[in-house]
């Protein structure tokens, strides 16, 4: 009978320690390279409307100082006289540090916006450590 208390004992200790060793008490295991997505710091925009009032928005900036870094996605919330936006990058690191240097530009990335109402239509781009830049074309 205690050979066999004892063996529950010991089989309950070592499946214990499976069960905590799988679990990530310690928070999630971060691989050595993973993908990082940031904020872009936008230096200026041009944005101009064209014949059927769709606002096209070109952004210039640097997305980063070596080849791993891409500009990734647009965010954006649109209302009738406003167009909040936020630029994202992504630096790739699934390669290792294999990146070419030389910096990355936004040149000019393009976004179309289509506001549903004439009159002053305000542009704000989300800045990642600044006042956002603002700027305002006339929908007639």
């Amino acid at each position: 009978m205690k050979k066999l208390i004892k063996h529950i004992v010991l089989s309950f200790i070592i499946l214990t320690g499976i069960f905590i060793s799988s679990c990530n008490i310690f928070g999630p295991d971060k691989p050595i390279f993973e993908n990082d997505e940031f904020r872009i710091q936008v230096d200026s925009i041009n944005a101009v409307v064209s014949i059927n009032d769709t606002v096209i928005v070109r952004f210039w900036g640097i997305v980063g100082n070596d080849s791993c870094y891409k500009f990734w996605h647009f965010q954006s919330y649109l209302e009738p006289h406003k167009l909040q936006i936020t630029l994202w990058g992504h630096k790739d690191l699934s390669s290792g540090n294999n990146c070419n240097s030389g910096s990355v530009n936004l040149n000019g990335e393009q976004y179309r916006a289509f506001p549903v109402e004439k009159g002053d239509f305000e542009i704000i781009v989300n800045e990642p450590s600044s006042q956002p830049l603002k700027r305002t074309v006339r929908i007639n």
